[in-house]
Order: C-alpha cells, then structure tokens, then sequence
C-alpha cells in the first residue's frame, strides 16, 4: 500500500496553495523547529525533570504487572491526557489571549510534520508536560507502566503531527473511528475549529467539532 501524505487534503483547498506553499518544510523548516523549542527545553523542560524525580524519586518494585494491567493503565492514561488536553486546547481556541500569547506558536505551520511537534512555548510546553506528569501520580502506575505512558504519548504526538499515514498508524488499528491520526490532527492545523483532541475522537464528536476529511 502507498504511503499518501496527510497534506493531500490541502488538494481541496485551492484558495490555499500559495499559503500552502510558502509555509511548507523546507530545508530551512527543520532548523528553525529545532532552534526555537532548543532553548525553551534547556531553561524549563530540563529543570522540570529534576523537580520530578524529587517530587517522585524513582524506585523498583519487586514484581512487574502483568502485559494486561499494563496495557489497562497505559490506556486509562492516554484517555485521562487526551481528556485533558482536549479542554486545555479549547480553551485557548475560543479565549483570544489565550491563543494570541500562548497558543499561536504552535500553528505557525497549517502543513504539520514531525518537528512542529515541539513547536510551542513555555506555556504550552509545562502545560503539556505537567498532564503527563501528574497522570502517573493520580493513577498510582507501577514505573515501568509510567515508562510506557511516556514511550506512548511521545510517539502518538509526534506520529500526530507527522503528516503521514501508514498501514500502522494507530487509527488504522483502533476500530470505529475512535483514534483520529495524522490525518485527524492535519486538518486542525488548517482550519483551526475543528478536531482539538490529540488522539481520540470521542470529545470532539460529543461536542460537535469533529470533522473528517472527505475522500474523492
């Protein structure tokens, strides 16, 4: 099966070519994703993990959790996070400053790929990671299930904003239309109002604003 990218859904929407264009990964794209998050995580993201390790000092339990359980508390995680960041992402949607001081970062591109991920500022980026962080705690995992949420969550965000879609990709896996994918998070990113759930498509469709993309 061809990979198609996710960026084909921009074919529909010819009024947007020239932005399209101008705004499209080139060489100088990944430099600039990369240069800007670079100082944010060294100032902010790094010293969080300390303030971590001390709020949660790592230890080793005797027994490890059988595949199940884990798969449960994996699961149970990503739900509460996608929860979480659901709300927090409609939130600075509809608040203007909220979106013009905290949240405009992240949609500098409306084409998405891998590196746009950590496009964000610091706001945005201790947010994020304080969800992921407090998600363990709250649910009382064992450290290799919190290993595993992390390995997860950071995999499913960077695959979200990848702009491809594979015989592998999650929501090809997950049946019903619950998991949305790249291409589910491709289309936020052009047209801003729809689909704020980073993952599931649940949250979205109680509240009205998921849209998927109409195949010719």
């Amino acid at each position: 099966m061809r990979n198609k990218p996710t960026q084909a859904v921009r074919q529909a929407k010819a009024s947007y070519f020239k932005e399209q264009f101008s705004l499209c990964v080139t060489r100088g794209v990944p430099q600039d994703s990369i240069r800007g998050p670079t100082p944010f995580s060294i100032k902010c993201h790094f010293p969080s993990f300390f303030v971590y390790w001390h709020w949660r000092p790592v230890f080793s339990p005797p027994l490890a959790p059988d595949m199940l359980t884990v798969v449960k508390d994996v699961l149970a995680r990503l739900l509460l996070f996608d929860m979480q960041y659901f709300l927090w992402h409609l939130l600075h949607h509809k608040v203007f400053w909220l979106y013009h001081f905290f949240h405009k970062e992240h949609h500098l591109y409306t084409a998405t790929f891998s590196l746009a991920t950590e496009n964000t500022g610091v706001w945005e980026m201790l947010s994020l990671t304080f969800f992921a962080a407090l998600n363990p705690a709250l649910l009382d995992c064992h450290p290799l299930t919190e290993m595993l949420f992390f390995v997860t969550n950071m995999y499913l965000s960077v695959e979200a904003h990848s702009g491809y879609e594979f015989p592998w990709s999650p929501h090809r896996l997950v049946p019903c239309g619950l998991y949305g994918g790249a291409r589910h998070h491709d289309l936020h990113h052009l047209k801003f109002k729809v689909n704020y759930a980073p993952y599931f498509t649940h949250w979205d469709r109680l509240l009205g604003t998921l849209q998927g993309i109409r195949r010719r």
